[in-house]
């Protein structure tokens, strides 16, 4: 939905039009020179229409004049772009719900170093909590960071998870089980992270309440429903609201997928021992998941079946099991077929039995 982004740049002087459903790509943006002024927005929007406003400023003739109405949400998002305007020698400024970008009429050259970023630094932090053991180094990050998303590091030192600086590279460190049994979150200054909190929590069978997530029902999807429909097929007891997060303590994802590990091990090594040959149908992406996580290897399965030419002569990645044609599969005599295709099952096993 960009209709806020669409009214705002109207007011502005800009042509644009919907070219199908109103509020709604795709647009046609009509070329004219905008001289800028004042703009008024929902204070509690997604900070990325605001910031698109922001950056505009400089080419404006006037500049541009932002007035937030109502309480201002995701600030740390805000700020960044202002500074980064700064850095670039706009002139800027921000007093309670008024925010100006002066028009720079002499742009200078100057280099500009891009932090990493933290939003993506949140999946290694999850990927941290949910290991027995883990080490991982991250590159080009600032400790005086003006990202709200940074806030990830105390948020995970609850959940086990250390962090240190050496120099430019951030160092994550799996140090102990969880400290807390229930996390409770205002994120209205950093809702791009809630996601990938409430997956840790649910895998380690953490209780989590986030608040403050009204701005993740207007992104790409809403992502409140997203979660709770993904994380609902996983077994969890969650709630969302319009602009909250609950989830239950419940089962520990991370101790069912262990479990889940050894006796898929145990089971094929016993019909190992037995004399039977095992073979994979399917190289899929899942495959590889669960191969390199249960470490299964050419010892236990001979070889993977596929019908993508591309695939065909190569290996498994990670675990390096050999990937055959289907033909060379329907000329074998394996007792055992690990069906990695599983969304696929009744379509393979009709045209395999023909």
């Amino acid at each position: 939905p960009i209709r806020i982004l669409v009214d705002a740049l109207r007011s502005l002087g800009a042509s644009i039009d919907y070219k199908k459903k109103d509020g709604f790509p795709p647009i046609k943006i009509h070329g004219k020179k905008l001289a800028g002024g004042k703009v008024e927005l929902p204070a509690d929007i997604s900070s990325q229409y605001i910031s698109a406003l922001l950056l505009l400023g400089p080419v404006l003739e006037k500049g541009v004049e932002l007035h937030l109405i109502g309480k201002i949400t995701s600030i740390p998002y805000i700020n960044m772009t202002l500074a980064l305007l700064n850095s670039q020698g706009v002139s800027t400024s921000f007093k309670k719900q008024v925010i100006r970008v002066l028009p720079l009429e002499e742009p200078k050259r100057v280099t500009q170093i891009v932090e990493s970023d933290w939003s993506s630094a949140s999946y290694f932090f999850s990927i941290a909590a949910l290991s027995d053991e883990a080490e991982i180094h991250l590159t080009s990050y600032r400790q005086e960071s003006l990202q709200g998303d940074s806030v990830l590091r105390s948020i995970y030192k609850n959940l086990g998870v250390s962090s240190r600086f050496v120099g430019t590279t951030l160092i994550l460190k799996k140090e102990d089980e969880p400290i807390s049994s229930c996390i409770d979150l205002d994120l209205s200054e950093a809702p791009d992270i809630a996601q990938t909190i409430a997956v840790s929590c649910f895998g380690l069978g953490i209780e989590c309440n986030l608040t403050g997530l009204h701005t993740l029902k207007i992104k790409e999807t809403d992502r409140l429903e997203a979660l709770h429909t993904e994380l609902t097929k996983l077994g969890a007891s969650i709630r969302v609201t319009k602009k909250s997060l609950h989830l239950a303590a419940g089962i520990n994802f991370k101790k069912n997928c262990e479990n889940s590990k050894l006796k898929l091990v145990q089971l094929l090594k016993e019909n190992i021992s037995h004399g039977k040959r095992i073979v994979g149908y399917g190289a899929t992406s899942k495959s590889t998941t669960i191969l390199n996580y249960c470490d299964i290897g050419p010892n236990i399965i001979d070889y993977i079946c596929d019908t993508t030419k591309e695939k065909i002569g190569k290996f498994s990645p990670g675990m390096h099991i050999p990937i055959v044609s289907v033909e060379n599969f329907r000329k074998d005599d394996a007792e055992i077929v690990y069906l990695f295709a599983w969304n696929h099952k009744d379509e393979i096993l009709k045209k395999e039995s023909v």
